[in-house]
């Protein structure tokens, strides 16, 4: 049994306290629904490129990336670094972010899945969108949950019960009163504490050896395939380990939301500057503590490479083991808000009042108490599934990142683009998306990433069955294309 180290536990509990304080006073920024889904449009760029990143990371960037430099070097440290920059950092603000936060004003969307049934006119799509979002994202929340309750047990010895607890709480405060915008006002300071804690992680493996080139001549002579091009990894796998997750952002709700967000489109530069900034500082962080980890440490943590990143946490200052479990806390409850936010919104804005209440006649009232209720609701549910995950909800949630990216990246990123997409073949790459990536994840069919043939399946359909139904109509192609003239 692990030792409790009640100077981490006070610190972590006040740190949550702080938070919860801070979302609440976010209220005053809450009038409308929209202010409460989605900040009323009106987040600033340094705001949301924080929030962003820290809800893009999670938990697993924190304990999961140290883990993956230790096991594969340098090379996976490269390739990691261009994917996420490139691809996370720069091309998703560049070919979505702008004109996602341009044509979802314009059509008057609050969610992606809103934005995919006014973009494609249909209501089966909303709710088939909506379905999988819930789906999947509360599932997700389960992991991130489980991680950061976990990761406690290692730095702290808080027992596992009483830390999702707590930070379940923290987030149901301030979720609950402020929304969206307690979301945001949290995200900016567990960014900037996630960011300290990594740094002085990383300060700590670098004062150890002095220097980059004595570090680099341990390696060279213990570790020469961790310093090679593609390491003890095949292509295949390093593939899947390394781009994946930079492609994966194009299909995520909840950081879909950050750009709907975002208060105008000349935001989006800042936007994008900060964030890569951020970014940059982070994955050095990363790859600093777990290589250089690998170089302190030795093979001990082959068969538990989670272990590094706290060990050498804590191989520092008190003050930093304190910073380093703020650090994960801030990782892990970034990204459980956001997709709790984005699982209430899907139930109670998609399918309940723009789907079911418009099919059935019905006039949804007091709507924002309605987002409150079920923000609450499914903080609770998923602190429950937390507890003690079922095996189909644990797989559901290690799934999840894959299958979403699968699911909505074609719609959304082709869609934006691309005139003759149809509802119908909006809705064949949903359904494939997700179902190909979870088939693939649940029989472990072969030794790539399950995102790439949920991401195959997902395309082809779409641009096949758009071809041989029917156009989309000239109203349809006018609301998402303003400029588009009927030849």
């Amino acid at each position: 049994m692990r030792t409790i180290q009640w100077t981490v536990v006070y610190s972590v509990f006040g740190f949550l306290v702080f938070l919860a304080i801070v979302g609440i006073l976010a209220k005053s920024r809450v009038r409308s629904d929209e202010d409460f889904l989605v900040g009323g449009r009106g987040v600033g760029p340094v705001f949301t490129a924080i929030s962003f990143c820290v809800a893009y990371y999670s938990s697993a960037g924190v304990i999961g990336g140290p883990a993956m430099h230790y096991l594969y070097g340098l090379g996976y440290t490269s390739f990691n670094f261009i994917a996420n920059t490139w691809l996370a950092g720069i091309a998703v603000f560049l070919f979505m972010a702008l004109r996602m936060r341009v044509v979802s004003e314009r059509i008057g969307a609050v969610s992606m899945s809103g934005f995919l049934a006014r973009r494609f006119e249909s209501e089966p799509l909303r709710c088939i969108s909506a379905v999988i979002v819930a789906l999947f994202t509360i599932p997700y929340g389960v992991a991130c949950l489980k991680a950061v309750g976990s990761a406690l047990e290692v730095v702290a010895g808080v027992p596992y019960l009483p830390s999702v607890i707590a930070i379940s709480a923290a987030a149901l405060i301030y979720m609950v009163v402020s929304g969206y915008w307690g979301v945001i006002w949290t995200d900016m300071i567990q960014g900037i504490v996630l960011s300290v804690a990594m740094l002085g992680t990383a300060y700590i493996v670098m004062r150890n050896f002095g220097s980059l080139n004595a570090a680099m001549e341990i390696a060279k002579t213990h570790y020469p395939e961790l310093i090679s091009l593609r390491g003890p990894l095949p292509w295949g796998l390093m593939f899947s380990y390394a781009f994946v997750w930079g492609l994966v952002v194009f299909g995520q709700p909840q950081l879909v939301t950050k750009f709907i967000a975002l208060k105008d489109a000349r935001s989006v530069g800042m936007t994008l500057v900060v964030s890569v900034a951020w970014m940059m500082l982070f994955l050095v962080s990363c790859a600093v503590i777990g290589f250089g980890g690998r170089l302190m440490l030795g093979d001990r943590f082959l068969s538990n490479p989670d272990l590094v990143s706290p060990t050498v946490a804590r191989q520092g200052s008190s003050f930093l083991a304190v910073l380093f479990a703020c650090g994960v806390v801030s990782a892990g409850l970034t990204s459980l808000a956001s997709l709790m936010m984005t699982a209430a919104t899907a139930i109670s804005k998609d399918f309940y009042e723009d789907y079911w209440c418009r099919k059935s006649g019905h006039t949804a009232v007091n709507t924002l108490n309605l987002h409150r209720w079920c923000v609450g609701l499914i903080i609770i549910i998923t602190l429950l599934l937390s507890v003690k995950p079922w095996d189909f909800v644990w797989q559901l949630s290690t799934a999840g990142a894959g299958c979403l990216a699968s699911s909505f990246t074609a719609p959304l990123l082709i869609g934006l683009y691309w005139k003759r997409a149809t509802k119908e073949g909006a809705i064949a790459s949903v359904i494939s998306g997700a179902a190909a990536c979870l088939v693939w994840y649940v029989f472990k069919l072969g030794h790539v990433h399950p995102y790439v043939p949920g991401m195959i399946a997902s395309i082809s359909l779409f641009v096949i069955v758009s071809f041989i139904t029917e156009p989309p109509s000239e109203a349809t192609l006018k609301l998402a294309f303003p400029k588009f003239k009927d030849q």
